[in-house]
């Protein structure tokens, strides 16, 4: 058989069937001659039907080389399929080892900008929360400030009203002007940086988003990375995704993406910066503007000589009322954070309930039953939600309640200061919205008169009150007036010294240039010990402590109806009421019409609601007065219209 040429690249395939040496032979056509031939001439030239041997043995060496030669083929074939397979193999292997390496790397440099970014991230947010911090002490400097400048007004009003020929411009009103215009700049000047803290606040917060957006982009492709890094031969999640070798249009590049975040990062920078001026400008901002406020105020009070007169009783009232509104609105306030609190309790059961309705919805067949847990979990969502449909009517119920509390608080300290704009005129007037205790503290003598009654106490609404929301937080508390106090009312209190001085050279003109510097001077006494910095950061909350014992307090509340109409020809008739609706403690007696109750102190009415100061054994009724003409209470029969309501406000021991 011929030979085929084949340039060898490498060792051949070792041979199991060793070649055979057979010797060549040369092998004829047959002819149809001889002796042995089965027809003569007739066969025409045919051959006979039978096959020679030489054909026989051509025949079986053609199919020993045919066998031989496919055997050496398959074994040279399965020699290079097996060595192609182990090479395919190594291959594959180093090419996901390597693979698995960059994906490492990678997770590497995302795991570095992640944490640059939520450093980052925290860093912006603590610059929001502490120029928001900033941005509410100069808007409670702003709602501060408008107390002395009513004060300023009040006074230059109140000397308008001087008769002739006391009507002049003379020191006081001079100073006066200087305190209105010095508040005015303040104010402005308040404003300007409330909106600069405004516009920060809202950089910061956009920077802020724009790096969370980096960084959980960057915790989404971390973890992607991570879980394709966890892969292996063996993973049972690895399927084939033929398209997934393409690349997509918006795909960046590593230098693009580096680019993105470093930007990032700079523009973070760059605010934080930004955030960290504006609050050293805010803090001096506020030094300044106190330091000026009461460097005039103590000018203005150096002009004015001792003005005070004894309040007059009307005023103690409304002192009381106001302090009694003011601890009622501290109730309310945790009335209101108790009700916030009971429905964020109320949130985590019905999130609970919720999630287990929904994964039990996702039960297959047959399984998805209404069985009783199916039914409790519902009556349990629809009794969460009726809580909370309680709880959010009392909360916005107790929220008006505090709005209303708040508004007769600002109406209160309105009457305070109209009532004292009537009775004291000129110099008496002026100085009360000014007062401030003795040096020592002590209490003011009891014959001391008006005078001596105004520097002792501290009215609301005075100048000493506004002053303190422009301190510092470090100091602004050891000169805050304390609550309402006459010494009337027990031992005296005395109140933090409060010496307020004033310089409106903050707000002159833009700074000129520096001039020449001037000759070292001597060094100066050590001075006093600066004010405290700023507060640190809050500590963790401690352990709850044991609950104390229950309050012991006497109640008294009681409201009845009357279903009919009554008429009165007698004078201060008793009304009878025949329905009982509320009758604590059974204070009110339906048979006489008559509450018996302890109820302290006294009130003129100014309405339908009225308070009233009782001893032991009073009693309160409802009467109704014949004049020139029959009295008459009117209602439709069967029709609870008629109603009669009261409680005990508080103890007279409390007071």
């Amino acid at each position: 058989m011929a030979q085929t040429d084949v340039l060898l690249t490498k060792q051949p395939a070792p041979q199991t069937v060793p070649p055979c040496e057979l010797s060549p032979r040369e092998y004829h056509v047959a002819c149809n001659t001889g002796a042995y031939t089965s027809s003569g001439l007739a066969t025409a030239g045919f051959r006979t039907a039978k096959y020679l041997m030489d054909e026989w043995f051509q025949n079986c060496y053609a199919r020993y080389h045919q066998a031989f030669a496919d055997r050496d083929g398959s074994e040279r074939q399965r020699h290079e399929s097996q060595q192609l397979a182990a090479e395919t193999a190594a291959l594959a292997e180093r090419t996901q080892q390597d693979s698995t390496r960059r994906v490492g790397e990678r997770l590497q440099d995302m795991h570095c900008w992640q944490s640059e970014l939520q450093h980052q991230v925290g860093q912006l947010a603590a610059d929001a929360d502490l120029l928001l911090a900033q941005k509410q002490r100069l808007e409670r400097a702003l709602d501060a400030s408008a107390v002395p400048f009513s004060i300023a007004m009040d006074n230059l009003q109140c000397r308008e009203r001087r008769q002739h020929p006391d009507l002049v411009r003379d020191h006081v009103e001079v100073e006066l002007l200087k305190e209105a215009e010095l508040i005015r700049n303040i104010q402005q000047l308040l404003k300007r940086t409330i909106m600069q803290a405004v516009n920060q606040i809202r950089l910061n917060r956009q920077q802020k988003e724009t790096c969370e957006m980096d960084w959980s982009d960057k915790v989404e492709a971390y973890n992607i990375d991570e879980t394709c890094a966890r892969y292996h031969n063996q993973s049972t999640q690895v399927q084939f995704h033929p398209h997934s070798t393409k690349f997509e249009e918006s795909a960046s590049t590593t230098e693009t993406w580096a680019r993105f975040t470093q930007d990032n990062l700079l523009r973070a920078e760059r605010e934080h910066l930004a955030s960290v001026n504006l609050r050293t400008l805010i803090d001096a901002i506020l030094r300044d503007t106190s330091e000026d406020l009461r460097l005039q105020c103590d000018a203005v009070n150096l002009a004015f000589a001792r003005r005070c007169e004894e309040l007059e009783d009307a005023l103690h009232k409304l002192q009381f009322h106001l302090r009694k509104t003011l601890r009622e609105i501290t109730d309310q306030e945790h009335q209101v954070a108790v009700l916030k609190q009971a429905i964020k309790d109320k949130e985590a059961p019905l999130r609970v309930a919720q999630t287990r309705l929904y994964q039990r919805s996702y039960r297959p067949n047959v399984e998805l039953c209404r069985d009783t847990a199916q039914f409790r979990l519902l009556s349990e969502v629809e009794e969460l939600n009726l809580s909370l449909a309680a709880l959010r009517e009392k909360l916005q119920e107790a929220e008006q309640a505090l709005r209303n509390l708040e508004e007769t608080r600002l109406d209160l300290e309105k009457d305070i200061a109209i009532k004292t704009n009537s009775l004291f005129i000129d110099r008496q007037k002026c100085m009360a919205h000014r007062a401030r205790p003795d040096q020592d503290g002590s209490p003011p003598p009891r014959g001391a008169g008006a005078g001596a009654a105004c520097r002792g106490l501290a009215q609301p609404g005075t100048a000493q009150e506004a002053l303190c929301a422009l301190l510092p937080p470090t100091t602004a508390h050891r000169c805050r007036p304390r609550p309402y106090t006459h010494w009337s009312d027990g031992p005296w209190v005395g109140l933090p010294l409060l010496q307020p001085t004033i310089d409106i050279s903050i707000l002159k003109g833009e700074k000129g240039e520096a001039g020449a510097r001037g000759h070292t001077g001597k060094s100066g006494e050590e001075g006093p010990q600066g004010s405290c910095g700023l507060h640190g950061h809050k500590g963790q909350k401690g352990q709850m402590g044991p609950p104390g014992a229950p309050c012991q307090r006497a109640h008294a509340a009681f409201s009845v109806g009357q279903r009919e109409g009554l008429h009165s020809t007698e004078d201060f008739q008793a009304v009878p009421f025949d329905t009982e609706l509320v009758n604590l403690d059974s204070a009110f007696n339906l048979a006489t019409g008559h509450f018996h109750r302890m109820v302290p102190r006294a009130q003129p009415p100014a309405g339908p609601e009225l308070l009233l100061p009782l001893a032991a054994s009073s009693t309160v009724a409802v009467r109704m007065l014949h004049r020139h003409q029959d009295n008459a209470i009117y209602g439709e029969p069967g029709d609870l219209s008629i109603t009669f309501s009261g409680h005990l406000v508080t103890l007279a021991c409390e007071l």
